[in-house]
């Protein structure tokens, strides 16, 4: 768990470099951090399954409960890659 948060840092950590790099300053930081964060929670919803509807959600309670768990770990996985830059944006929010 933990190694999976200290991943998302890192990731906050490129973010900010790259964004800096970049020439536009913060502005270029806040837009990355939200692009990342946007698409973890993305990924993390597909892996979960909270954008399925109701025909299929029925379908997906016969799966194998080892596939469950994978997609289960795999979505909490994504979700705390994404909150170091979650928190990274809302900073930037009240600093820009």
């Amino acid at each position: 768990m933990l190694k999976y948060l200290g991943f998302g840092i890192v990731v906050a950590g490129i973010a900010i470099l790259i964004g800096l790099l970049a020439g536009s300053g913060w502005d270029s930081v806040f837009a990355i951090a939200c692009l990342i964060s946007i698409i973890g929670i993305v990924l993390s919803g597909l892996f979960l399954g909270a954008f399925i509807g109701g025909g299929r959600s029925s379908a997906n309670e016969r799966e194998a409960k080892k596939d469950r768990r994978r997609k289960t770990k795999m979505g909490t996985d994504t979700v705390l890659i994404t909150i170091p830059n979650i928190i990274l944006a809302i900073i930037l929010i009240f600093v820009i």
